[in-house]
């Protein structure tokens, strides 16, 4: 299994955008922040098994 990518936050609202549309943005980045603790968690714990598959020595 391949490293999960982060997200990326999307484009900033202009600045006379009106006050929905920033709430929609800040919603939208705590989204992408939930995720990308996520995956940052599920890399985390791909790489220690992995290291922990590389340490057990097959016995032939």
């Amino acid at each position: 299994m391949a490293k999960l990518k982060m997200l990326k936050y999307p484009k900033k609202p202009k600045q006379s955008a009106s006050v929905t549309t920033f709430e929609r943005y800040i919603e939208r980045c705590k989204e992408i922040d939930k995720e990308n603790a996520k995956r940052k968690a599920q890399n985390a714990k791909l790489e220690s098994l992995k290291k922990r598959v590389a340490g057990i020595k097959q016995k032939v």
